[in-house]
């Protein structure tokens, strides 16, 4: 079964994913978060755009080893979820924390309610 089969999610909107200099801060509708019972991603799109600041798509496993969490970033302290799996971490804005947070946890992820911040 491939991803595009388990797919229960797909989002578009505005994200921040690591890259090679920083936080790769994408509006929308360049990010692009799907989340499926096998795997969730978190990608920029179009694909050499991201690759042309670095930015490698977030694929996590959900599990216990995955952290999803509310978190408010950049200067207008926007709305997002984070996810966390070991060091590698991106995060996906949303107007809806709660329901975004509800999904992850549907599929296995670890939800903190701990609200984290992040600057660029």
């Amino acid at each position: 079964m491939s991803a595009a089969d388990d797919r229960r999610v797909h989002l578009v909107g505005a994200g921040v994913l690591a890259g090679g200099f920083g936080k790769v801060y994408a509006t929308w509708p360049l990010a692009v978060l799907d989340i499926g019972e096998a795997v969730v991603i978190l990608r920029l799109r179009p694909r050499w755009l991201g690759a042309m600041f670095g930015a490698q798509p977030l694929r996590v496993v959900p599990g216990p080893d995955v952290e999803v969490f509310p978190a408010r970033g950049g200067l207008f302290k926007t709305r997002y979820v984070g996810m966390r799996s070991g060091s590698a971490e991106g995060y996906f804005a949303t107007s809806k924390p709660q329901v975004l947070l509800g999904t992850l946890r549907d599929v296995g992820c670890r939800v903190s309610d701990r609200e984290e911040r992040f600057l660029a």
